[in-house]
This record gives structure tokens, C-alpha cells and sequence, in this order.
């Protein structure tokens, strides 16, 4: 099963079609579907939004996709003590989801997502072993937001300077080296409204499958 998971911190997220909302355990966030698209709230406040979708080497999971439904809320409860650090004992409530979508000819994908209090996660999940071709995931942040985010490169070294725009940076030092102009490396941070923050992030890759990018 292929499974690609993205992490959005001190966010919210969801509506579809008709418009469906999903909140966190305490409400802080609220994930607003709307077809393919995610809308995220903190506490009122539009922090991302983000475009679902991946291309397969079977199918095109992408385009002109149709949503079919969602499973009733799951509560998680992750339970756990840590060996070291500021707390011990670690509580991470959410309410999950499964959402499905289903292309002109037929084929499905299937999309879990989970909302934290201080934050958002989303999964693909797609039957048997398939290949990923293009993981066509957006996040779209607004011109003049500030954002701090590393111009993406293979070795994975670069600067975080702030920035306003998702133009390509004339002004980077590491700027000579980068084959992908205009294209951004995860971890990325920017400030979506006053005081909200947003931390998009990338986790549990399968083995073989290069990082996706901005």
C-alpha cells in the first residue's frame, strides 16, 4: 500500500463538494473540503490551503476527480512517556477520517486524514504495491506572506532566508547550485495571518520514493 503522509502544524482542514467540515478534538481546527480542495482554519483563521491529488503509473488520480464519501470520525489517542525531555507522560488527541474520490474511469484513491489540536496530517492510501509517478499535492501560500523556505536541492543543504515570494531567489548564496528554480524543500515555515504560523512538513516516505517538494 502506498502511503505518503504531510504534516501541517497549528492549522485546520476540510470541506468537499457541498462543502464539509472537520474539526479537531477541542475545535481549534477546522479542515473545510471542497472537491480536491483543503482549506485549513486555526481558531477562524485561514492558515493553507492545499490541492489533493497523485498520478500512478495505472491511473491519473489527479484530474477531474469526484467525491464519493467519507467514514465517520475516528477518535485517536496516542498515549505514551518519553525517556527524556520537557514532559514526560505525552498525550496527542485527534479525530480521523477516511475520504474517497473516484476518477471519470473509475479508479479510486483514498485520503486519511487526521486533526490535531495543534496541527494537521493527511496520508494517500492506494491498493497493492503502485507506483508513484508524480505526487501532485499543492500548497498554495499567498504572495506577500512571509515564509521562510530552502530552495530545493538534492543534498539537502541549504538557507532559510525570509522571503515575501515564491519566486525563484536571485539573492541566495546557494542559489548557483540549485537545478530546480522556483521549486521549495521541505520543512517550510511562513506566517499565514498575525500571530498564526503554519509548519508544513513530510513523513514516513516509503523506501525508494524521493521527497516531494513545494
Amino acid at each position: 500500500m502506498k502511503k505518503i503522509t504531510l504534516l501541517l502544524s497549528l492549522l485546520s482542514l476540510l470541506a468537499i463538494s457541498c462543502s464539509r467540515d472537520f474539526r479537531s478534538p477541542h475545535g481549534t481546527l477546522k479542515a473545510t473540503v471542497d472537491g480536491q480542495t483543503v482549506s485549513v482554519y486555526c481558531q477562524d483563521v485561514l492558515a493553507a490551503t492545499v490541492h489533493l491529488g497523485l498520478v500512478t503509473a495505472e491511473a491519473d488520480l489527479d484530474s477531474a476527480l469526484t467525491f464519493t464519501g467519507s467514514t465517520p470520525k475516528r477518535l485517536i489517542n496516542d498515549d505514551y512517556m518519553m525517556k527524556n525531555g520537557k514532559r514526560a507522560h505525552r498525550r496527542n488527541p485527534a479525530r480521523q477520517h477516511r475520504l474517497s474520490y473516484q476518477n471519470p474511469a473509475g479508479d479510486r484513491l483514498d485520503v486519511l486524514i487526521r486533526l490535531y489540536d495543534d496541527g494537521f496530517a493527511f496520508s494517500y492510501l492506494l491498493p497493492g504495491d503502485v507506483e508513484t509517478l508524480e505526487d501532485c499535492s499543492a500548497w498554495q501560500i499567498p504572495e506577500g506572506k512571509r515564509r521562510w523556505i530552502a530552495q530545493l536541492k538534492t543534498d539537502y543543504e541549504s538557507y532559510y532566508p525570509l522571503a515575501t515570494s515564491g519566486k525563484p531567489r536571485t539573492d541566495d548564496p546557494m542559489a548557483r547550485f540549485n537545478r530546480n528554480p522556483g521549486s521549495w524543500g521541505f520543512p517550510a515555515l511562513y506566517e499565514a495571518a498575525d500571530g498564526v504560523f503554519a509548519l508544513l512538513s513530510e513523513s514516513d516516505l516509503r523506501h525508494g520514493d524521493s521527497a516531494a517538494s513545494l
